[in-house]
């Protein structure tokens, strides 16, 4: 095992302008390996109606707003470059799919699918001449659809590694997407006890003095998973300020002080960037467990990320980005 670098990120969410950096990130930062920690889609799907021949509605920031289809296109982009998906549809379909559930999933994952594929496209075109690699596990606001997509694309250099651990440059790299129970009931959540079932059965025969643990959620009771209280979905605020509580995985925690890893990266918690070390529970092993979260502001076109050396097993060097 020898120095080699990565570049993490995570919580995508769909952004056109967060997929093209990611894209991009081989040669702007020279790294052969790009690893994404989950939420690789967007969470919404904005209908637009056309009204006439000329004139479309859709609503944009919490406003109704109608345009001509001059000005139309911009408003398409500015929801691709947030994370959002649209579909231009006339009244009378608008009108059959809008009381429709299935319906309206359906749409919602036909343009995951295309805009998903469109940029595992893209960084296969630009990733291959420079020989990198991106390792890519879905997370918990990724349908299982979206999950079952990735692997039928998986290709020389995309590599899928949910519940599975994988050869990487000399160490294990190790994934797992699945999240503990949320307030919005996301589409991959398990209980604790199947969490912690799950990686432990993942990692079981792991060498955990060579493996990179990656989770999407992170250990609970971090640096890493501290995110705004909520009640009735709203903040709770005291003294003026945003009071926060954590809402990490607690089998996540258990998981990496029993098993050891060389480093656990993670996402999920977008306010939450930073570095924080966990103890094994192992005491032959003097080293404490580094752990990171790059954060997300994918709704601002903005990709968060952390650049990671790791040399011959022991020194990491680290640095935060943002671009």
């Amino acid at each position: 095992m020898g120095a080699f670098r990565v570049f993490f990120v995570a919580d995508l969410h769909g952004s056109e302008v967060v997929y093209g950096k990611v894209a991009n990130a081989p040669k702007f930062y020279g790294v052969p390996n790009v690893v994404v920690g989950g939420d690789l889609t967007g969470k919404l799907l904005v209908p637009i109606i056309q009204r006439g021949a000329d004139e479309y509605s859709l609503e944009f920031m919490g406003e109704n707003i109608v345009v001509d289809s001059a000005k139309l296109e911009a408003y398409k982009r500015r929801l691709r470059e947030a994370g959002q998906y649209f579909r231009v549809l006339g009244r009378d379909e608008y009108d059959e799919v809008k009381e429709d559930r299935s319906k309206i999933k359906a749409l919602f994952l036909e343009e995951m699918s295309r805009t998903l594929g469109a940029f595992v496209e893209k960084c296969e075109e630009r990733f291959r001449p420079l020989g990198a690699k991106l390792y890519v596990i879905p997370g918990n606001d990724d349908y299982p659809e979206v999950a079952q997509l990735l692997n039928t694309l998986e290709n020389v250099t995309l590599i899928v590694f949910d519940e599975r651990v994988v050869e990487f440059e000399g160490y294990q790299l190790a994934g797992f997407g699945y999240a503990n129970p949320t307030p919005w009931h996301t589409p991959r959540e398990l209980p604790e006890a199947e969490i912690y079932h799950r990686l432990t059965n993942t990692t079981r025969t792991a060498d955990s003095n060579r493996l990179i643990m990656v989770t999407h959620p992170p250990p609970y009771g971090t640096l890493l998973d501290q995110a705004p209280k909520l009640k009735d979905f709203k903040p709770v605020i005291a003294g003026g300020e945003v009071l926060t509580e954590h809402v990490g995985s607690t089998s996540v925690r258990r998981f990496i002080e029993e098993k050891g890893p060389l480093i656990g990266l993670h996402g999920h918690i977008h306010e939450s960037q930073g570095a924080d070390k966990l103890q094994p529970t192992d005491g032959s092993k003097k080293r404490s467990i580094p752990i990171f979260n790059p954060g997300s502001e994918y709704h601002m076109g903005v990709l968060r990320g952390i650049l990671l050396n790791i040399k011959d097993n022991a020194k990491i060097d680290y640095i935060f980005t943002r671009g």
